[in-house]
């Protein structure tokens, strides 16, 4: 989780004096506005995009558990094998899958590259790229196997969904 919060380090202290020198540093420069839509609009299309997002991830979940997809990354694997009852799993599970990562990769990718490359490519491009470079990112899905090659096609869809949504918001 270290390691993960050091690379999304040194991606903002990239960003920021790029958007300071752009006169861009606000925080509606990355994608922290409301967008014009009320705070429930936005709360309910936020879950409703992560509840269909999260449909072909559980999906394959479900066939791996009945058949062997094939093997995932080891530390994903050692997540996995972890006790639910110890505080480790929670504080690994916080901090790497609800708060402060996904957190940070929503500022980047969303709020930063998707807003800039959409600003020169327009929407669908910047929604795509975006996506594509979001599923690269997740190293721990580049396997030759089917679990793998399921679950990369999963990050690709959920990325296309969230930047659907974030371009049609404004608004992480």
């Amino acid at each position: 989780v270290r390691l993960l919060g050091f690379q999304y380090a040194g991606w903002f202290l990239l960003i920021v004096p790029v958007a300071w020198w752009r006169r861009r540093l606000s925080a509606a420069a990355f994608g922290l506005t409301r967008g014009g839509r009320s705070l429930t609009w936005l709360v309910i299309a936020g879950v409703v995009t992560c509840a269909i997002a999260e449909l072909p991830t559980r999906a394959l979940e479900v066939v791996n558990s009945y058949y062997s997809l094939g093997a995932t990354a080891p530390w994903r694997q050692a997540v996995f094998d972890m006790s639910w009852r110890r505080w480790e799993f929670w504080y690994f599970m916080a901090m790497g899958s609800y708060l402060l990562i996904p957190v940070l990769e929503e500022l980047f990718y969303r709020g930063y590259c998707q807003r800039r490359l959409a600003e020169a490519w327009g929407d669908g491009p910047a929604i795509v790229g975006i996506s594509l470079l979001f599923a690269f990112s997740h190293g721990q899905y580049l396997m030759a196997n089917a679990y793998s090659v399921g679950m990369l096609v999963s990050v690709v869809l959920s990325a296309v969904g969230f930047g659907v949504i974030f371009a049609a918001t404004r608004s992480l």
